[in-house]
Protein backbone atom coordinates (compact mmCIF):
# COMPACT_ATOMS: atom_id res chain seq x y z
CA UNK A 1 0.00 0.00 0.00
CA UNK A 2 2.82 2.25 1.02
CA UNK A 3 4.82 1.80 -2.51
CA UNK A 4 0.99 2.16 -4.36
CA UNK A 5 0.93 5.62 -2.39
CA UNK A 6 4.46 6.43 -3.81
CA UNK A 7 3.91 5.36 -7.45
CA UNK A 8 0.83 7.28 -7.52
CA UNK A 9 1.84 10.72 -6.65
CA UNK A 10 5.25 10.27 -8.72
CA UNK A 11 3.06 9.27 -11.62
CA UNK A 12 0.74 12.60 -11.09
CA UNK A 13 3.63 14.25 -10.38
CA UNK A 14 4.88 13.62 -14.19
CA UNK A 15 1.71 14.35 -15.48
CA UNK A 16 1.73 17.76 -14.46
CA UNK A 17 5.04 18.48 -15.25
CA UNK A 18 4.19 17.13 -19.28
CA UNK A 19 1.11 19.32 -19.15
CA UNK A 20 3.23 22.48 -17.84
CA UNK A 21 6.05 21.38 -20.27
CA UNK A 22 3.90 21.58 -23.28
CA UNK A 23 2.22 24.62 -21.93
CA UNK A 24 5.54 27.06 -21.43
CA UNK A 25 6.84 25.40 -24.63
CA UNK A 26 4.24 26.80 -26.50
CA UNK A 27 4.37 29.97 -24.81
CA UNK A 28 7.79 30.10 -25.08
CA UNK A 29 8.07 29.17 -29.03
CA UNK A 30 5.28 31.88 -30.03
CA UNK A 31 7.49 34.60 -27.42
CA UNK A 32 10.63 33.39 -29.57
CA UNK A 33 9.33 33.40 -32.97
CA UNK A 34 10.40 36.07 -35.61
CA UNK A 35 12.73 37.60 -32.96
CA UNK A 36 16.13 38.25 -34.38
CA UNK A 37 19.25 36.57 -33.58
CA UNK A 38 21.90 39.03 -32.81
CA UNK A 39 25.11 37.79 -34.47
CA UNK A 40 26.80 35.91 -31.79
CA UNK A 41 30.60 37.22 -30.45
CA UNK A 42 32.83 34.23 -30.14
CA UNK A 43 34.65 35.87 -26.99
CA UNK A 44 31.19 36.21 -25.28
CA UNK A 45 30.13 33.15 -22.83
CA UNK A 46 27.27 32.56 -20.92
CA UNK A 47 27.37 30.78 -17.61
CA UNK A 48 23.95 29.78 -16.15
CA UNK A 49 23.16 28.91 -12.50
CA UNK A 50 19.76 29.60 -11.30
CA UNK A 51 19.74 27.59 -8.37
CA UNK A 52 19.05 28.54 -4.67
CA UNK A 53 21.46 30.26 -2.21
CA UNK A 54 23.06 27.26 -0.97
CA UNK A 55 23.16 25.34 -4.01
CA UNK A 56 25.11 28.42 -5.34
CA UNK A 57 27.68 28.41 -2.43
CA UNK A 58 27.96 24.51 -3.08
CA UNK A 59 28.93 25.51 -6.81
CA UNK A 60 31.08 28.56 -5.70
CA UNK A 61 34.67 26.31 -5.58
CA UNK A 62 33.92 25.25 -8.84
CA UNK A 63 32.45 28.65 -10.23
CA UNK A 64 35.57 30.19 -9.36
CA UNK A 65 37.61 27.52 -11.30
CA UNK A 66 35.59 27.50 -14.38
CA UNK A 67 35.04 31.69 -14.43
CA UNK A 68 39.01 32.05 -13.83
CA UNK A 69 40.06 29.82 -16.86
CA UNK A 70 37.62 31.72 -19.10
CA UNK A 71 38.53 34.94 -18.11
CA UNK A 72 42.15 34.41 -18.61
CA UNK A 73 41.44 33.00 -22.04
CA UNK A 74 40.55 36.54 -22.82
CA UNK A 75 36.20 35.51 -22.85
CA UNK A 76 33.75 37.34 -21.69
CA UNK A 77 31.83 36.17 -19.21
CA UNK A 78 28.29 36.74 -18.71
CA UNK A 79 26.75 35.35 -15.48
CA UNK A 80 22.43 34.31 -15.62
CA UNK A 81 21.88 33.95 -12.12
CA UNK A 82 19.02 33.66 -9.49
CA UNK A 83 18.07 37.43 -8.66
CA UNK A 84 17.51 36.83 -5.50
CA UNK A 85 21.70 36.46 -5.08
CA UNK A 86 23.17 37.94 -8.31
CA UNK A 87 24.24 41.00 -6.35
CA UNK A 88 26.57 38.71 -4.70
CA UNK A 89 28.02 37.69 -8.25
CA UNK A 90 29.63 41.17 -8.65
CA UNK A 91 31.53 40.47 -5.44
CA UNK A 92 32.73 37.22 -6.34
CA UNK A 93 32.78 37.34 -10.03
CA UNK A 94 34.33 40.78 -10.66
CA UNK A 95 34.51 41.34 -14.52
CA UNK A 96 31.56 39.37 -15.02
CA UNK A 97 28.21 40.62 -16.63
CA UNK A 98 25.32 39.85 -14.66
CA UNK A 99 21.58 39.52 -15.73
CA UNK A 100 19.47 38.34 -13.17
CA UNK A 101 16.38 36.05 -13.82
CA UNK A 102 13.58 35.78 -10.63
CA UNK A 103 12.67 31.78 -10.68
CA UNK A 104 8.88 32.16 -9.40
CA UNK A 105 7.93 35.54 -11.57
CA UNK A 106 9.13 33.76 -14.65
CA UNK A 107 6.96 30.86 -13.58
CA UNK A 108 3.83 33.33 -13.35
CA UNK A 109 4.08 36.43 -14.95
CA UNK A 110 3.91 35.71 -18.36
CA UNK A 111 4.83 39.37 -19.55
CA UNK A 112 7.70 38.94 -17.53
CA UNK A 113 8.44 35.48 -19.14
CA UNK A 114 8.42 37.70 -22.45
CA UNK A 115 10.56 40.21 -21.67
CA UNK A 116 13.55 37.66 -20.10
CA UNK A 117 13.46 35.24 -22.91
CA UNK A 118 14.10 38.06 -25.92
CA UNK A 119 16.20 39.71 -23.54
CA UNK A 120 18.27 36.61 -23.62
CA UNK A 121 18.34 36.11 -27.27
CA UNK A 122 19.75 39.96 -27.24
CA UNK A 123 23.09 39.00 -25.19
CA UNK A 124 24.68 37.43 -28.45
CA UNK A 125 26.77 34.64 -26.50
CA UNK A 126 28.65 31.81 -28.34
CA UNK A 127 28.06 29.42 -25.94
CA UNK A 128 26.26 28.30 -22.85
CA UNK A 129 27.34 26.37 -19.81
CA UNK A 130 25.12 25.03 -17.45
CA UNK A 131 26.45 23.45 -14.59
CA UNK A 132 23.26 22.74 -12.73
CA UNK A 133 22.55 18.97 -12.10
CA UNK A 134 19.87 17.94 -12.01
CA UNK A 135 18.27 20.49 -14.73
CA UNK A 136 14.90 21.94 -14.48
CA UNK A 137 12.28 22.73 -17.72
CA UNK A 138 10.24 25.42 -17.75
CA UNK A 139 13.49 27.93 -16.23
CA UNK A 140 16.57 26.25 -16.48
CA UNK A 141 16.44 24.83 -19.64
CA UNK A 142 14.00 27.93 -21.17
CA UNK A 143 16.93 30.34 -20.14
CA UNK A 144 19.31 28.07 -22.39
CA UNK A 145 16.61 27.40 -25.36
CA UNK A 146 16.17 31.27 -25.23
CA UNK A 147 20.09 32.18 -25.70
CA UNK A 148 19.97 30.28 -28.94
CA UNK A 149 23.57 29.17 -28.82
CA UNK A 150 25.74 26.18 -28.65
CA UNK A 151 25.36 24.54 -24.87
CA UNK A 152 26.66 22.23 -22.54
CA UNK A 153 25.23 20.61 -19.61
CA UNK A 154 24.30 17.26 -17.69
CA UNK A 155 21.94 14.87 -19.07
CA UNK A 156 20.14 15.28 -15.68
CA UNK A 157 16.25 16.16 -15.13
CA UNK A 158 14.84 15.83 -11.88
CA UNK A 159 13.01 11.95 -11.76
CA UNK A 160 9.60 13.73 -12.45
CA UNK A 161 10.40 14.63 -15.46
CA UNK A 162 8.92 12.98 -18.54
CA UNK A 163 10.54 10.92 -20.57
CA UNK A 164 9.35 13.24 -23.81
CA UNK A 165 10.53 16.09 -22.34
CA UNK A 166 13.98 15.57 -21.47
CA UNK A 167 14.24 14.29 -25.18
CA UNK A 168 13.04 16.75 -26.43
CA UNK A 169 14.79 19.37 -23.98
CA UNK A 170 18.31 17.81 -24.96
CA UNK A 171 18.17 18.95 -27.95
CA UNK A 172 18.99 22.26 -27.05
CA UNK A 173 22.49 21.40 -26.03
CA UNK A 174 25.18 20.48 -28.75
CA UNK A 175 27.15 18.48 -25.72
CA UNK A 176 25.61 16.33 -22.92
CA UNK A 177 27.71 15.00 -20.36
CA UNK A 178 26.53 11.83 -19.10
CA UNK A 179 24.48 11.67 -15.54
CA UNK A 180 26.68 10.94 -12.11
CA UNK A 181 24.30 9.35 -9.71
CA UNK A 182 24.69 8.52 -6.51
CA UNK A 183 27.55 11.13 -5.72
CA UNK A 184 27.75 14.50 -3.73
CA UNK A 185 27.35 17.75 -6.08
CA UNK A 186 31.06 18.40 -5.28
CA UNK A 187 31.56 15.34 -7.47
CA UNK A 188 29.30 16.54 -10.38
CA UNK A 189 30.96 19.87 -9.90
CA UNK A 190 35.07 18.93 -10.32
CA UNK A 191 33.52 16.60 -13.07
CA UNK A 192 32.03 19.65 -15.12
CA UNK A 193 35.56 21.89 -14.74
CA UNK A 194 37.07 18.33 -16.30
CA UNK A 195 35.00 18.31 -19.34
CA UNK A 196 35.36 21.77 -19.95
CA UNK A 197 39.16 21.11 -19.62
CA UNK A 198 39.48 24.12 -16.51
CA UNK A 199 43.30 23.82 -15.79
CA UNK A 200 42.13 25.77 -12.38
CA UNK A 201 40.20 22.79 -10.98
CA UNK A 202 38.06 24.25 -7.83
CA UNK A 203 39.10 27.79 -6.06
CA UNK A 204 38.29 27.80 -2.55
CA UNK A 205 37.35 31.08 -2.34
CA UNK A 206 38.43 33.77 -0.36
CA UNK A 207 35.76 35.87 -0.11
CA UNK A 208 35.61 39.10 2.29
CA UNK A 209 33.81 39.11 5.77
CA UNK A 210 30.96 41.67 5.02
CA UNK A 211 30.03 43.61 8.69
CA UNK A 212 26.98 41.83 9.94
CA UNK A 213 23.68 43.64 10.67
CA UNK A 214 22.21 44.79 14.14
CA UNK A 215 25.24 45.46 15.49
CA UNK A 216 27.13 42.50 15.76
CA UNK A 217 30.67 43.21 14.83
CA UNK A 218 32.67 42.07 17.65
CA UNK A 219 30.23 40.00 19.22
CA UNK A 220 30.06 36.98 20.39
CA UNK A 221 26.74 34.78 18.66
CA UNK A 222 25.99 31.77 17.41
CA UNK A 223 23.25 31.72 14.13
CA UNK A 224 20.31 29.94 14.56
CA UNK A 225 18.61 29.30 10.92
CA UNK A 226 15.40 26.93 11.84
CA UNK A 227 13.96 27.88 8.13
CA UNK A 228 14.45 26.26 4.83
CA UNK A 229 13.02 25.55 1.39
CA UNK A 230 10.55 23.43 2.29
CA UNK A 231 8.04 22.63 5.09
CA UNK A 232 8.90 19.01 5.67
CA UNK A 233 12.27 19.83 5.79
CA UNK A 234 12.48 21.83 9.17
CA UNK A 235 13.40 20.11 12.86
CA UNK A 236 10.21 20.98 15.02
CA UNK A 237 10.52 24.21 16.00
CA UNK A 238 10.53 23.19 19.91
CA UNK A 239 13.72 20.84 19.27
CA UNK A 240 15.47 23.86 18.09
CA UNK A 241 14.33 26.24 20.59
CA UNK A 242 15.48 23.38 23.57
CA UNK A 243 19.33 23.59 21.94
CA UNK A 244 19.19 27.58 21.81
CA UNK A 245 18.18 27.38 25.66
CA UNK A 246 20.93 24.91 26.46
CA UNK A 247 23.21 26.48 24.18
CA UNK A 248 22.68 29.98 26.66
CA UNK A 249 23.33 28.31 29.61
CA UNK A 250 26.19 27.21 28.80
CA UNK A 251 27.80 29.87 27.43
CA UNK A 252 26.04 33.04 29.54
CA UNK A 253 28.68 35.08 27.46
CA UNK A 254 26.99 33.99 24.02
CA UNK A 255 23.99 35.76 21.94
CA UNK A 256 21.57 33.81 20.12
CA UNK A 257 21.14 35.48 16.70
CA UNK A 258 17.87 34.26 14.75
CA UNK A 259 18.05 34.27 10.14
CA UNK A 260 15.29 33.55 8.07
CA UNK A 261 12.71 34.71 4.98
CA UNK A 262 10.20 36.98 5.65
CA UNK A 263 7.72 33.99 5.65
CA UNK A 264 10.44 32.03 8.33
CA UNK A 265 8.90 35.40 10.57
CA UNK A 266 6.68 33.73 12.95
CA UNK A 267 8.85 30.47 13.45
CA UNK A 268 11.56 32.18 14.36
CA UNK A 269 9.81 34.74 16.96
CA UNK A 270 8.27 31.51 18.66
CA UNK A 271 11.55 30.39 19.33
CA UNK A 272 12.63 33.62 20.27
CA UNK A 273 9.95 34.17 22.54
CA UNK A 274 10.89 30.31 24.14
CA UNK A 275 14.32 31.93 25.07
CA UNK A 276 15.83 34.11 27.89
CA UNK A 277 14.94 37.69 27.33
CA UNK A 278 18.09 40.08 25.76
CA UNK A 279 19.81 36.65 25.22
CA UNK A 280 18.19 36.39 21.51
CA UNK A 281 18.40 38.66 18.84
CA UNK A 282 15.53 37.90 15.76
CA UNK A 283 16.22 38.98 12.50
CA UNK A 284 14.03 37.01 10.47
CA UNK A 285 13.04 39.21 7.56
CA UNK A 286 14.86 42.00 7.90
CA UNK A 287 18.18 41.13 6.09
CA UNK A 288 19.01 40.11 2.17
CA UNK A 289 20.94 37.63 0.91
CA UNK A 290 24.55 39.43 1.36
CA UNK A 291 23.37 40.38 4.96
CA UNK A 292 22.38 36.87 5.53
CA UNK A 293 25.97 35.61 4.33
CA UNK A 294 27.39 38.47 6.59
CA UNK A 295 25.52 36.60 9.63
CA UNK A 296 26.68 33.50 8.53
CA UNK A 297 30.42 34.66 8.28
CA UNK A 298 30.56 36.26 11.29
CA UNK A 299 28.88 33.62 13.60
CA UNK A 300 30.72 31.51 16.40
CA UNK A 301 28.70 28.40 14.58
CA UNK A 302 25.33 27.84 12.70
CA UNK A 303 22.71 25.38 13.22
CA UNK A 304 20.55 24.81 10.54
CA UNK A 305 18.72 22.19 8.78
CA UNK A 306 19.33 21.67 5.30
CA UNK A 307 19.44 24.86 3.80
CA UNK A 308 21.62 27.58 2.55
CA UNK A 309 23.07 28.21 5.63
CA UNK A 310 24.83 25.55 6.13
CA UNK A 311 26.50 25.93 2.81
CA UNK A 312 27.31 29.50 3.20
CA UNK A 313 28.98 28.37 6.45
CA UNK A 314 31.57 25.93 4.57
CA UNK A 315 32.91 28.08 2.38
CA UNK A 316 33.61 30.40 5.30
CA UNK A 317 34.93 28.31 7.42
CA UNK A 318 32.17 28.80 10.15
CA UNK A 319 31.69 25.42 12.26
CA UNK A 320 27.94 24.10 11.54
CA UNK A 321 25.14 21.89 12.46
CA UNK A 322 23.32 20.65 9.93
CA UNK A 323 20.00 18.77 10.91
CA UNK A 324 19.53 16.26 7.86
CA UNK A 325 16.65 14.32 6.38
CA UNK A 326 17.13 11.22 3.76
CA UNK A 327 14.59 12.27 0.93
CA UNK A 328 17.94 13.01 -1.17
CA UNK A 329 20.85 12.16 1.21
CA UNK A 330 24.52 12.58 -0.17
CA UNK A 331 23.39 14.43 -2.78
CA UNK A 332 24.49 18.19 -0.92
CA UNK A 333 24.94 17.34 2.91
CA UNK A 334 27.44 15.69 4.37
CA UNK A 335 29.63 16.53 2.36
CA UNK A 336 32.62 14.31 1.10
CA UNK A 337 36.35 14.67 2.49
CA UNK A 338 37.45 15.65 -1.52
CA UNK A 339 34.59 18.91 -1.30
CA UNK A 340 37.13 21.98 -1.68
CA UNK A 341 35.70 24.11 1.41
CA UNK A 342 37.25 25.05 4.43
CA UNK A 343 35.26 23.16 7.18
CA UNK A 344 32.80 20.73 6.45
CA UNK A 345 29.52 20.56 8.61
CA UNK A 346 28.42 18.45 11.38
CA UNK A 347 25.70 16.33 10.02
CA UNK A 348 22.98 14.89 12.40
CA UNK A 349 20.46 12.24 10.85
CA UNK A 350 17.88 9.49 11.76
CA UNK A 351 18.40 6.20 9.98
CA UNK A 352 15.68 4.81 8.35
CA UNK A 353 15.30 2.26 5.98
CA UNK A 354 13.45 4.23 3.21
CA UNK A 355 16.65 6.55 3.08
CA UNK A 356 16.82 8.36 -0.74
CA UNK A 357 12.69 8.60 -1.30
CA UNK A 358 13.68 11.58 -2.77
CA UNK A 359 10.82 13.29 -1.03
CA UNK A 360 8.32 11.20 -2.34
CA UNK A 361 7.80 10.03 1.31
CA UNK A 362 5.44 7.37 2.04
CA UNK A 363 4.40 8.49 5.14
CA UNK A 364 0.89 10.13 5.10
CA UNK A 365 2.01 13.55 7.31
CA UNK A 366 -0.23 16.69 7.65
CA UNK A 367 1.60 20.08 5.76
CA UNK A 368 2.58 21.68 8.53
CA UNK A 369 4.49 18.77 9.96
CA UNK A 370 8.06 17.67 9.12
CA UNK A 371 8.67 13.99 7.76
CA UNK A 372 9.51 11.33 10.06
CA UNK A 373 13.13 10.93 9.02
CA UNK A 374 13.75 14.57 10.49
CA UNK A 375 10.48 14.97 13.30
CA UNK A 376 12.28 11.91 14.79
CA UNK A 377 15.92 12.91 15.38
CA UNK A 378 16.74 13.09 19.00
CA UNK A 379 17.23 16.47 20.84
CA UNK A 380 20.17 14.68 22.33
CA UNK A 381 21.76 13.77 18.91
CA UNK A 382 21.65 17.44 18.17
CA UNK A 383 23.03 18.79 21.19
CA UNK A 384 25.97 16.04 21.49
CA UNK A 385 27.11 17.73 17.95
CA UNK A 386 26.90 21.10 19.63
CA UNK A 387 28.32 20.46 21.97
CA UNK A 388 31.43 19.30 20.13
CA UNK A 389 31.51 22.26 18.20
CA UNK A 390 31.56 24.45 20.84
CA UNK A 391 34.31 22.94 22.63
CA UNK A 392 36.24 22.58 19.59
CA UNK A 393 36.68 18.95 19.16
CA UNK A 394 35.56 18.96 15.49
CA UNK A 395 38.30 21.41 13.97
CA UNK A 396 36.94 19.71 10.61
CA UNK A 397 33.41 18.60 10.93
CA UNK A 398 33.58 14.84 10.58
CA UNK A 399 30.11 13.16 9.79
CA UNK A 400 27.71 12.67 12.24
CA UNK A 401 25.24 9.70 12.24
CA UNK A 402 21.98 9.74 15.23
CA UNK A 403 21.22 6.40 15.11
CA UNK A 404 18.35 6.45 17.90
CA UNK A 405 20.69 6.03 20.69
CA UNK A 406 20.41 9.25 21.92
CA UNK A 407 23.99 10.29 20.55
CA UNK A 408 25.38 11.25 17.07
CA UNK A 409 28.25 8.62 16.27
CA UNK A 410 31.03 9.54 14.12
CA UNK A 411 30.74 7.79 10.79
CA UNK A 412 33.52 5.41 10.06
CA UNK A 413 33.88 1.57 8.89
CA UNK A 414 32.31 -0.38 6.50
CA UNK A 415 28.13 0.50 6.21
CA UNK A 416 25.58 -2.19 6.80
CA UNK A 417 23.40 -2.72 3.75
CA UNK A 418 20.54 -0.51 3.36
CA UNK A 419 22.22 1.54 6.04
CA UNK A 420 22.17 5.85 5.38
CA UNK A 421 25.95 6.15 5.69
CA UNK A 422 26.24 3.49 2.94
CA UNK A 423 24.35 6.40 0.58
CA UNK A 424 27.22 8.93 2.23
CA UNK A 425 29.85 6.78 1.11
CA UNK A 426 28.81 6.54 -2.20
CA UNK A 427 28.25 10.43 -2.29
CA UNK A 428 31.81 10.74 -1.69
CA UNK A 429 32.91 9.23 -4.95
CA UNK A 430 32.65 5.47 -3.82
CA UNK A 431 30.53 3.90 -6.79
CA UNK A 432 30.47 0.60 -5.67
CA UNK A 433 27.29 -1.45 -5.52
CA UNK A 434 24.72 -0.53 -2.33
CA UNK A 435 22.86 -3.32 -0.97
CA UNK A 436 19.70 -2.06 -0.29
CA UNK A 437 17.03 -2.36 2.46
CA UNK A 438 14.16 -4.26 1.61
CA UNK A 439 11.91 -1.29 1.99
CA UNK A 440 13.80 1.32 0.66
CA UNK A 441 11.90 3.81 -1.56
CA UNK A 442 13.33 5.00 -5.27
CA UNK A 443 16.16 7.19 -5.29
CA UNK A 444 15.87 10.64 -6.93
CA UNK A 445 18.70 12.81 -7.81
CA UNK A 446 17.19 16.39 -7.43
CA UNK A 447 15.20 18.08 -4.38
Amino acid sequence: MIRLWQRLRLVWRKFERMVEFLAYGLFDSLVLFGVSRVPRNSKRVAVVNLKLLGDYFLWLPFGKGLVAQLQEQGDEVVFVGNAAWIALVEQHFPGCETVGVEWKRLIRDFRYRMRVLRGLRALGVSQVLHPSYPRDAIVEDAVVRAMGAPALGFDAGFPDRPKLDMRISNRLYSRLLPPIPGVHQSVRGAGFLRAVGVAFAAIAPDLPRPDPAGGLRGQRYVLLVPGGSRGFKLWPWEKTAEIARRTLNRDPGLLCVMAGTPAEQALCRRIADALPEGRCLDLAGKTDPAGFVALVAHARWVLGNDSAAGHVAVVYGVPSVVVLGGGNFGRCYPYPASAPVKRRPVCVWKNMPCFGCDWVCRYRTSPDRAYPCIERIDVEAVWGAVVRVMDGAIPKAPVADDRGGGSGVLFSGPPAPGDAPALAKRAQGNDAPIAKGPQEGPHREGE
